[in-house]
């Protein structure tokens, strides 16, 4: 299937931000910052994720799931979110290793995506689904027309 994209006019990644979670809450909500350099250029959000996966716990644990599997074993899609330190206990046993309360990995499949090039003041819009595209197409240009 493919990827359907649509450039808008600038709007600062903070007021989409802050937008995306006022309409669509916060649960799913990725926000991959850059600085605005040459390797910080994109900055990319996400929003009411299409799918999720959240593994927890250590090798031996009950109910513990393996990150690295779930990662080996990802659909396709556009796939934002965390590996923490301690998903290492995985691949490396033999350290002693300290269950913790947050996730050793959490992951949504986010469609569409928004992109922003910090560098040149660009945001796209990127996806698959045309439905969800359509929705967030519309959703961006009325905000983009109440903050002129």
């Amino acid at each position: 299937m493919p990827i359907i994209r649509k450039v808008f006019n600038w709007l600062e990644p903070e007021i989409v931000a802050k937008k995306l979670i006022e309409d669509w809450g916060e649960a799913g909500f990725v926000w991959l910052d850059g600085d605005g350099s040459k390797r910080g250029q994109w900055a990319t959000l996400g929003v009411d994720p299409i799918d999720q996966i959240c593994c927890r716990g250590l090798p031996g644990e009950t109910n513990a799931s393996n990150p690295f599997e779930a990662l080996r074993n990802l659909p396709p899609g556009h796939w934002s979110g965390w590996l923490s330190y301690e998903a290492a206990a995985w691949i490396e046993p033999s350290n002693p290793w300290k269950s913790d309360e947050i996730s050793t990995l959490w992951i949504g499949s986010h469609d569409p995506v928004l992109k922003f090039d910090l560098r040149k003041q660009k945001l796209w819009l990127e996806g698959f689904n045309k439905n969800r595209f359509q929705a967030m197409t519309v959703w961006l240009e009325n905000i983009s027309n109440t903050d002129e």
